[in-house]
């Protein structure tokens, strides 16, 4: 549950830095079954790729990896905004 809230908050302020800051802006945070289902898919998929066991819920390589996918979808939507730009 923590890391999918994670991802959803992310997602929501739209990058991994200064979330509860941009949160906090907000005057209602409204949250997509599409951006649940696809924070939901990634913490299951590292989870599981990472052996889905006790110790990996608690380790920080799970947080790691969620971190790493969320700052490489971010530098795509980037790309794909700037390729519309031009």
């Amino acid at each position: 549950k923590y890391y999918v809230a994670m991802m959803v908050s992310i997602g929501l302020a739209g990058g991994k830095e200064d979330v509860s800051a941009k949160l906090s802006t907000l005057p209602t945070i409204s949250i997509t079954p599409e951006l649940l289902a696809n924070s939901l898919h990634t913490v299951l998929s590292y989870f599981n790729d990472l052996g889905a066991t006790d110790q990996v819920a608690k380790g920080s390589e799970l947080v790691g990896k969620l971190l790493s996918e969320q700052e490489k979808a971010a530098v795509g939507a980037a790309r794909a905004s700037a390729l519309t730009l031009i």
